[in-house]
């Protein structure tokens, strides 16, 4: 999760996002790290990202393959300001 901030991030349909990390000793297996981002209603000026799941992708589901990218800052900047995020 460190490294979100230098990875793309897929919008998908649903509301939430994913980021996908390529196995260096087999490029065909994907790790996938579906999340989402919201605003915290209790605390001023937080954001919290929830993990929901994460697993190996055997292969991309129409949805992936279409989705949207975005940058960790650009979504964050979005969820803090209650902007649709524009991908």
């Amino acid at each position: 999760m460190r490294e979100l901030i230098d990875r793309k991030i897929q919008v998908l349909p649903t509301a939430n996002f994913l980021t996908i990390e390529m196995h260096r000793k087999n490029e065909e297996e994907k790790y996938a790290v579906f999340f989402d981002v919201k605003k915290d209603v209790r605390k001023k000026k937080r954001i919290l990202l929830r993990v929901q799941s994460a697993y190996l992708l055997e292969k991309f589901s129409f949805r992936q393959q279409k989705a949207k990218k975005v940058g960790f800052y650009t979504l964050i900047r979005s969820v803090y300001e209650c902007r649709p995020i524009r991908a």
